[in-house]
């Protein structure tokens, strides 16, 4: 509905697939800021219902057992190709911040998918 309000404001046909992403990450930004901030992963964070790691376990399981802000910053890093500066840029982290939340959140997709590993 966001995009459908404000389309008169693309300047460039070119641009649409930014403008419409950042629609998109402005929107869940709300979303979840009235919850908590995103600032870093230096306080632990487990949900609390995160089914058992098994074989089963899919991709879309092991990111929604991530930190919010992790799981964007990821998404728009590995899905959306979006490079570090684009991404502090879009959600108003520090650079920092947002390499530390891929590398973290990498390493814990690492760990919920390790049953996927192949016996070495």
């Amino acid at each position: 509905m966001q995009a459908w309000r404000t389309i008169r404001g693309l300047r460039s046909a070119r641009a649409f697939g930014a403008w419409l992403r950042q629609i998109a990450v402005n929107v869940w930004l709300r979303h979840h800021r009235g919850s908590e901030k995103f600032t870093s992963l230096e306080e632990t964070y487990e949900p609390t219902n995160v089914p058992a790691i098994h074989e089963s376990m899919d991709l879309d399981t092991a990111l929604s057992a991530l930190h919010p802000g992790a799981r964007l910053c990821l998404v728009l890093s590995y899905h959306e190709g979006m490079t570090h500066s684009e991404i502090a840029a879009a959600t108003q982290m520090p650079v920092g911040t947002v390499k530390s939340n891929i590398l973290r959140a990498t390493a814990r997709c690492r760990e919920l998918l390790s049953a996927y590993r192949s016996p070495a």
